[in-house]
């Protein structure tokens, strides 16, 4: 079986107190439920400090908007600033340190 379209519905006992998961439904709308494409679950930046390059301010904006993200830059392009502003933005938004 190549073409999950095919695979069998996915119904187990386990999952029928989950809401969603005890449904009969294909491997591909399982799949269709998981996707977070266009969905934003974070929020704008609070604080964005000017020592951050322009791809870096850009890199950390998306992944507080987008709230469910990481930051897979390469090497030597800066993750830990990255970090230190998203954990510094996180902080300042709930009001919780870490």
């Amino acid at each position: 079986m190549s073409d999950y379209s095919e695979r069998p519905s996915i119904q187990h006992p386990i999952f029928m107190d989950v809401p969603g998961l005890g449904e009969d439904m294909t491997y591909n709308e399982f799949l269709s439920r998981k996707s977070q494409i266009g969905y934003e679950f974070g929020f704008d930046p609070v604080w964005m400090p000017d020592f951050l390059y322009d791809f870096q301010s850009a890199l950390v904006e998306w992944s507080l908007k987008k709230g469910r993200s990481g930051i897979f830059a390469d090497c030597g392009l800066g993750k830990t600033p990255m970090e230190f502003v998203w954990a510094e933005n996180v902080a300042r938004k709930t009001g919780k340190r870490f």
